[in-house]
């Protein structure tokens, strides 16, 4: 049960940014993604909202499997985020470095590759 609490910790912060950006259409980061790569507006919004469907799916998987005892699914699950969150990370926290969101972003990939390694 404690494992359960801890999952559901960990993926709160992708389930409230995945509702954010759906909630949003993908304009709730859209301006500053087009700033930094320089892309539309439209296509930007239609990237982030991409990207918090991604987050939503992703973190309902671990849930689901987590809840159910579904190794295969709660990895897919991690699996996504990590890819997420690796694209996120160089997309906004490399050019220039910001490093202490860089860093944090760093800690949550080592928790995944953490997850995936002792489950």
């Amino acid at each position: 049960m404690n494992a359960l609490f801890g999952y559901f910790f960990f993926i709160l912060m992708f389930i409230i940014s995945g509702i954010v950006k759906v909630e949003s259409f993908g304009y709730s980061e859209a301006q500053r993604f087009a700033a930094i790569t320089d892309t539309k507006i439209d296509i930007a919004a239609k990237i982030v909202l991409l990207a918090g469907i991604i987050e939503l799916v992703a973190s309902l998987l671990i849930g689901y499997g987590v809840y159910n005892n579904k190794r295969r699914i709660k990895n897919i699950g991690l699996i996504l985020l990590g890819i997420f969150v690796t694209l996120a990370t160089l997309i906004f926290y490399t050019a220039p470095f910001k490093y202490k969101p860089f860093l944090s972003n760093l800690s949550i990939l080592g928790a995944i590759v953490m997850i995936l390694s002792c489950t």
